[in-house]
This record gives structure tokens, C-alpha cells and sequence, in this order.
């Protein structure tokens, strides 16, 4: 059935339309307990009772809830009232020797099995209780020999398929047998999907074979079954672990401790998480030190463990509280070498500033300088320019001056050009006669120029013939 809840319902209207119905009442009470609702099973098994007082089944049920959930006294006044007179009902005397298991009497619960089969000698329940006994007991090979034949006589019992996988796990050789049991849980939940315990020890099964997804697979369905089983969050919480969820594997473990405050298991497992691994958001110091606690705490509350396995403990308390020490140490050398680091670079930054300061102040400076330098080169490129276009000037002048020179000296060199002679006079005119020369000057006196008149001058020598020139021979 998908839907425990609307089967529930079903049943519960057909036990109305039948005026009151044990079998359907005992159906409904099943599914409500598969659907979660413990209360209403308890009410609709309590209701079977009252329409048939020795409606076994449901009395058994009854019984197994309250030894569920930890309150066995709870079925007590409907066991008693039930076995109360001559009982024929062998599925009731199964619900006595629950209770009495339930009660640690196990000699009366194997006197209540064998009665309910001598009144039935093939009756699966009974069988069941008889192999719970003798598992108890330790006697794990006749447990086996009692369920198998049951599993014979109903092989679609899937509860009886768990129960052998249980007792499996403590046959020998213990290879052989944990196949065994594995297979056997395979069979159980592939007759019913709504068995917490079977999911529960699948989990521990595939994570035994390496299988890690299946085994959290498995295990989910187990918590989601039973939300209150310690034991399925557990191994929950393991099969996290190995597939490396750490952070859910602590949120399982953390359910174990709330559901199941005095569980040691829980304290082992959460040590050797936080001792092996890395837990994000978790400092590694803190999880050494939780390791070392956890560990510490579960060997303070197991004092009958065994020598080999407490020495062992011890070895990982020892492991995490070094390695913690050695990390707190290393930590302190490194902040101081970080400090240490950090001055020197600070120190080494100022440096750099003030360097840089004074760079800046040197560039600058030499900016400034090269700007004079600049100017200056500036200005002795204008006066060198100025000195140039002036010594082009005077160099044009002394060339001006020097061809001026070799012009008077060239017309100073040149032989003056003979007077012209007198003009004959014309015919008929008159000859204007010589002037009359000066008078001798005076004896001791000299002679007074005339401011009047100029002085003229000496007339110049008649100039020689020029002599003939010789004709050069041609040169070779």
C-alpha cells in the first residue's frame, strides 16, 4: 500500500460498515503504525480487543509498541485482562511471552512460546518468540534452525527474514554468514520497505562492503521510518562519515545524543570523525580538542572495555591531544613570524616612502634645475644666434671694407692719365697769353697763403712713354 494513512482510513470504514470488525480494526491499527501515527494504532488495536477480547494479533502488536517504545507496562492491563481465564488463542500466549522477554523473564516467555505451539504447531509468531529466546540466550545455531523453518512455513513473512539476518551476524564463519545475513535483510525490505531495524542493519552492511552511497541510502530510510530509533541515526551518521559529509554526519550524531543521552557508541564515532578529518567550518585546534574529549568521555563511561581496545582509545586521545599541541605551537611561530614580518615590512615600507619622498623631492629639484638649465640655454642660444647674425654683419663689413681698401689701393696704383693737350686755337682767334708767375717770396719771411685764393697746384711732371712690351713666348 503507497498510502498507509488513506489505508488506515479504509479499514477503519469498513469495520464501522461491518458494526465492528477485529481483522479490520488489527489492519487499520498496522497501517497507522506504518503511516507514523502510533496513537491512533494503539486506539484502533485497543478497539479490536474490545470486539473480540482474545484478537490476538492485535494484542501482539500492542505489546510490541510499548516494548518499543520503552514503556512495556503500558501493555500490561491489556495482556492481563486477555490471558486472564483458559486462553486458546496461541497468538495471545505470544503476546504473554513478549511481555515477559520485555520483563527479562525469559524462561516464562519460552513457556508462553511452546504453549502457543502446541496449539499450533506451524504458528510463525510463536516461532519467532521461541528463536528471540534462544538468541537471547546465545544458543544462535538453534535460533537459526527455529526461524528458518518458519520462513519455511510463511517465506513471505518479511519479519521473520529480519529476524534471520540478526542472527546471522553472529553465526560463524562470520564471512559466510554476513552474506547470509545481508541477503536475508534484502528479502525483508523487499516485503515490506517500512522496516527501520532491516534498513538499519543493511546500512552497517554496505558500508561494510565498501557500498557507502547504498549504505547512506539505507540508512536514510531507516531515520525517516523511525525518527526516534538512536540506533538508525547512528548508523546514519557513520554512512555519512564515509562518504565524506561531515557536517550531516555530525547533525546525525548529535541526534543519537539527543535521543539517547547515555549511548557510548555515539561518543567513539564523533571522536574519530574530528580526529581524522576535516570538518568545514571547524578549527582544526577545536577539533582536536573535541576528538580528545569525545574519546576521553568514552573511555570514562565504558570501564569494561577490553585491554586491547582501551589501550587503543588511549593511543587516539594521546594522537589528538599531540597533534593539537604541536598545532597551537606551530600557530604561536607563526603569528610571531608574522608580526615579526609585518615590522620588517613596515619598516621597510617607510623607508620606501620616505626614499620615495625624497626622490620626488630630488625630481624636483632636477626639474627645476633642468628648466633653468633650460632657460639658459634658451637665452645662449638667442645671443649665440644675436653673436652669429653680428659676426655675419662685421664679416660683411671687413669684406666690404677689405674689397673698399683693395679698390683705393688698386686706383692708387694706377698711373695717372696724361693732361690732355691744349686745344689749337681756332683760326682767327687770339691766343690767351700765360698768366705771369708768382713773385719771390720775401727774404725771411714766408709767404702768407691767400685766403682769398686757392692755392694751386704744382702742375704734374709730363708723364714718361710707356715702354714697349716684349712679347711673351708660349709657355710649353
Amino acid at each position: 500500500m503507497q498510502d498507509p494513512a488513506a489505508a488506515m482510513a479504509l479499514f477503519e470504514k469498513a469495520s464501522q460498515a461491518a458494526g465492528g470488525n477485529c481483522a479490520a480494526l488489527h489492519s487499520a491499527g498496522v497501517m497507522a503504525e506504518r503511516a507514523g501515527k502510533d496513537a491512533d494504532a494503539t486506539r484502533l488495536y485497543n478497539q479490536a480487543l474490545q470486539v473480540k477480547a482474545d484478537c490476538g494479533p492485535a494484542l501482539v502488536n500492542i505489546v510490541t509498541m510499548a516494548v518499543r517504545n520503552g514503556r512495556p507496562s503500558d501493555a500490561s492491563g491489556a495482556v492481563a485482562k486477555a490471558s486472564a481465564g483458559e486462553v486458546k488463542d496461541p497468538t495471545t500466549h505470544v503476546a504473554v511471552g513478549l511481555l515477559a522477554l520485555a520483563q527479562g523473564k525469559d524462561g516464562d516467555a519460552e513457556a508462553a512460546a511452546r504453549r502457543a505451539l502446541k496449539l499450533d504447531e506451524k504458528n510463525v509468531e510463536a516461532m519467532r518468540l521461541l528463536g528471540r529466546v534462544f538468541f537471547n540466550a546465545k544458543k544462535y545455531e538453534l535460533c537459526s534452525f527455529v526461524l528458518r523453518r518458519a520462513a519455511d512455513i510463511d517465506p513471505s513473512n518479511a519479519l521473520v527474514h529480519q529476524d534471520l539476518g540478526v542472527v546471522s551476524l553472529q553465526l560463524t564463519p562470520a564471512r559466510r554468514y554476513r552474506v547470509e545475513a545481508k541477503q536475508a535483510f534484502e528479502r525483508a525490505v523487499a516485503l515490506r520497505n517500512d522496516l527501520p531495524e532491516a534498513f538499519t542493519a543493511l546500512a552497517v552492511l554496505h558500508g561494510e562492503g565498501g557500498d557507502n552511497e547504498a549504505a547512506v541510502a539505507a540508512s536514510a530510510r531507516a531515520v525517516e521510518l523511525r525518527p526516534k530509533l538512536a540506533v538508525a541515526w547512528l548508523n546514519h551518521g557513520n554512512a555519512l562519515r564515509f562518504v565524506k559529509k561531515y557536517p550531516e554526519a555530525l547533525a546525525a550524531y548529535q541526534k543519537v545524543v539527543e535521543l539517547e543521552p547515555a549511548n557510548t557508541d555515539v561518543l567513539y564515532n564523533l571522536g574519530i570523525m574530528h580526529l581524522d578529518n576535516e570538518i568545514p567550518n571547524v578549527d582544526e585546534a577545536d577539533r582536536l580538542t573535541a576528538a580528545s574529549k569525545y574519546l576521553g568521555d568514552y573511555l570514562s563511561k565504558v570501564p569494561s572495555l577490553g585491554a586491547e581496545d582501551k589501550g587503543k582509545v588511549e593511543q587516539y586521545v594521546r594522537e589528538a591531544d599531540r597533534n593539537r599541541d604541536r598545532l597551537v605551537k606551530k600557530r604561536a611561530k607563526d603569528k610571531k613570524k608574522a608580526e615579526d614580518q609585518a615590522k620588517k615590512d613596515a619598516k621597510k615600507s617607510e623607508e620606501e616612502k620616505k626614499k620615495a619622498e625624497e626622490d620626488k623631492k630630488k625630481a624636483e629639484e632636477d626639474a627645476r634645475k633642468a628648466e633653468a638649465d633650460k632657460k639658459k640655454a634658451d637665452e645662449d642660444a638667442k645671443k649665440a644666434e644675436a653673436d652669429k647674425k653680428k659676426a655675419d654683419e662685421d664679416a660683411k663689413k671687413a669684406e666690404a671694407d677689405k674689397k673698399k681698401a683693395e679698390d683705393a689701393k688698386a686706383a692708387a696704383a694706377k698711373p695717372a692719365d696724361p693732361p690732355k693737350p691744349a686745344e689749337e686755337p681756332k683760326a682767327g682767334a687770339q691766343a690767351a697769353p700765360p698768366p705771369p708767375p708768382p713773385p719771390p717770396p720775401a727774404a725771411g719771411k714766408p709767404l702768407k697763403k691767400s685766403t682769398s685764393e686757392p692755392e694751386q697746384p704744382a702742375p704734374a711732371p709730363a708723364p714718361e712713354p710707356a715702354p714697349k712690351s716684349k712679347k711673351l713666348g708660349k709657355g710649353k
